[in-house]
């Protein structure tokens, strides 16, 4: 099953691990305050780089990370507590 959706949790330092593990998915614009997921991208497709961005992430934030392959199934914490979050 594969990664259906994914977001930003508030808290993001903007440190750039979501941008160097998987700039296919995460940007950073100009002047922006967080970093935050490409419009259009399909998470399915690169579901390792997301799960290896939101392991890299050092912020801890109140909501855990939350990775899950399709709606039916239970979240997996992945990787500690981090601001990127993938359902």
């Amino acid at each position: 099953m594969a990664i259906k959706r994914v977001w930003i949790e508030p808290g993001c330092i903007m440190c750039d691990q979501s941008v160097e593990n998987c700039p296919e998915v995460f940007e950073i614009p100009l002047g922006a305050e967080t970093a935050r997921v490409k419009e259009g991208v399909d998470p399915s497709k690169h579901q390792e780089a997301i799960k290896r961005a939101a392991a890299a992430c050092p912020v801890v934030v109140p909501m855990p990370l939350r990775v899950a392959m399709s709606a039916e199934d239970r979240p997996i914490r992945s990787g500690g507590v981090a601001p990127i979050t993938a359902l």
